[in-house]
């Protein structure tokens, strides 16, 4: 996990998706919406929540 610290006030934590697999739906719609369909990719929803639900921590 990496913490962010933004002038001494820790802002933000970061970690791997697999660790939160109640959130893939959530990360999907974001990721879908903010950057398929606003880039007019061919690619479909399922697909963005299937590449994120087979995603793995390294190591």
């Amino acid at each position: 996990m990496l913490g962010i610290t933004f002038s001494g006030v820790h802002i933000m934590e970061i970690d791997y998706l697999s660790n939160y697999p109640e959130q893939v739906k959530v990360v999907s719609q974001i990721i879908f919406r903010e950057f398929v369909v606003k880039n007019g990719s061919n690619m479909n929803y399922e697909e963005v929540y299937e590449f994120f639900s087979n995603t793995e921590g390294a190591g």
